[in-house]
């Protein structure tokens, strides 16, 4: 996330249609491990992807979330879920 220095995602749903991605919007970076003799790889999705990223408030250290990506990948990657993140002041 793009966010100003001061600005915190608590409380903040970010929603990234597909085709309306700005140079301000979240890069989504995957990678892939090195299977056999295939070498892993990375890809930087910048566009053309789907996210609603939902943050609640913090609480006890953790910061509750949930995700939704859709991905133009070759094997239409999707995430989603709910997911707790470590903050620190």
């Amino acid at each position: 996330l793009f966010l100003d220095v001061s600005e915190r995602p608590a409380g903040k749903k970010f929603w990234i249609p597909p085709g309306q991605q700005q140079f301000d919007a979240p890069h989504v970076h995957i990678r892939w491990p090195k299977e056999g003799n295939t070498p892993g790889g990375i890809d930087v999705f910048m566009d053309n992807y789907a996210l609603v990223l939902t943050f609640g408030e913090p609480q006890d250290g953790r910061l509750p979330g949930m995700i939704y990506l859709c991905l133009p990948d070759d094997s239409k990657s999707v995430v989603a879920g709910v997911f707790s993140a470590e903050v620190s002041e």
